[in-house]
């Protein structure tokens, strides 16, 4: 499949709605958990009620229940919004089952490639990623130009030869996702501030949606700021050197690629 060209940026209705949809799904998760915790903490009153004056329990059981519960919730708020929605796990499982099976394309833009995030996973995904550029699919990559992306982008660029770019555009996006073999869209919105990987994702069938996604990311992916891997490890390298350069061996350690590429950008 030849690469697609840009014509004309993506409307931002069209990808408002597409955050919206997402942000929808998220919300209606976070009912779904609040619901089922008043649920639950009923249910625990109830039968502190029931079962407390059968017992000779003292009185202020039940009432220590209810006091339990409703201090209990914001803890439960805190446990959700830190735990529950980092489904990232999830969100690169179903990445690397759609990578597996694709066999056009596939047009990925991603939140982050902060190793400290990392885990079994996103190594699978590089190595899927790898495999589906070796089977002829065209794969492409854009990511955040951060310095915490580098060692990452190594692995992707040089060890599994995918093709990535880096934009600071992305630094402050907050809709990522995987286009498959012009149909599948895997999606989320994350809102600014977070850290997880993805708290909300949804799988689309659709080649509109896919279209539409395709022709946002082609204008980023093709824009001038848009920089490959040693393009964007040079830039690093001058934004880190400051007035007084540091050694090749320093940078190398700050970026967590091997020295050799770094060399090799600063020449």
């Amino acid at each position: 499949m030849a690469p697609c060209q840009p014509a004309g940026p993506c409307h931002p209705a069209i990808l408002a709605g597409v955050r919206l949809q997402t942000a929808t799904i998220g919300s209606r998760r976070a009912a779904t958990f609040l619901l089922s915790y008043v649920g639950l903490a009923w249910v625990a009153i109830q039968v502190a009620d029931l079962i407390a004056p059968r017992l000779g329990l003292p009185d202020w059981i039940p009432t220590a229940v209810i006091a339990i519960s409703a201090l209990a919730l914001p803890l439960a708020l805190l446990v959700y919004a830190f735990v529950f929605p980092q489904i990232s796990p999830a969100y690169i499982d179903k990445q690397i089952e759609q990578v597996q099976a694709a066999k056009v394309s596939v047009l990925m833009m991603v939140h982050t490639l902060d190793p400290g995030a990392r885990d079994s996973r996103i190594a699978a995904l590089q190595k899927a990623l790898g495999e589906a550029v070796a089977r002829g699919v065209d794969v492409r990559l854009l990511a955040p130009n951060g310095p915490d992306r580098a060692q990452a982008g190594y692995e992707l660029a040089e060890i599994h030869g995918v093709p990535v770019r880096f934009l600071s555009e992305l630094e402050d996006q907050d809709l990522r996702f995987t286009l498959v073999d012009q149909r599948v869209v895997v999606i989320s919105h994350q809102p600014p501030g977070t850290k997880s990987l993805s708290q909300v994702f949804s799988t689309i069938h659709s080649d509109r949606l896919h279209a539409i996604l395709s022709l946002y990311f082609s204008n980023l992916w093709n824009a001038r700021e848009a920089a490959d891997f040693h393009t964007y490890v040079r830039d690093l390298c001058l934004q880190l050197g400051g007035q007084v350069p540091s050694s090749h061996q320093k940078l190398a350690e700050r970026l967590g690629i091997p020295i050799n590429v770094v060399a090799k950008a600063r020449s």
